[in-house]
């Protein structure tokens, strides 16, 4: 288990950053805008001054969609740093949906976001790990 350097619980959903830059989320039911909203806004106080961000989101427990328009959904992440993103536990239908948001804040945003899908945390973990050490090879841990 990696150590928990920070977290923040909005609703159900839990969010974290481990001691190895990685951020978690734990999505659990429908993410309301407002939870949204309040994860994005924790989830910039951890990305403040690093060049790329890396993201594993659990959606074992997801219900498969985000309340509220996607533009809205895509402006709470604008001016972000880019990020690769490792989603695991994702059923069908949650993982359907999810490229397809996917493709349309790409749209909408502009900019491109490295997102994956795993079936379990330890492949998604795996391949955040090469990810960094492809973009940084010289970076510890943590991506700065």
């Amino acid at each position: 288990m990696v150590e928990k350097l920070g977290e923040h619980q909005s609703g159900a959903h839990s969010l974290w950053m481990g001691a190895d830059g990685v951020v978690v989320h734990r999505i659990v039911g429908l993410v309301s805008l407002d939870e949204l909203r309040s994860m994005a806004l924790w989830e910039r106080g951890q990305w403040a001054g690093r060049a790329c961000v890396f993201v594993l989101v659990d959606l074992s427990d997801c219900a498969g969609r985000v309340s509220g328009s996607l533009k809205e959904v895509t402006s709470l992440y604008s001016g972000t740093p880019p990020r690769c993103i490792a989603m695991v536990g994702a059923s069908f239908a949650t993982r359907s949906l999810a490229n397809i948001v996917i493709r349309a804040a790409r749209l909408l945003a502009g900019r491109e976001h490295d997102v994956r899908f795993f079936r379990d945390e330890a492949a998604g973990r795996a391949w955040l790990e090469e990810r960094r050490a492809r973009l940084d090879p010289t970076a510890s841990a943590v991506c700065a």
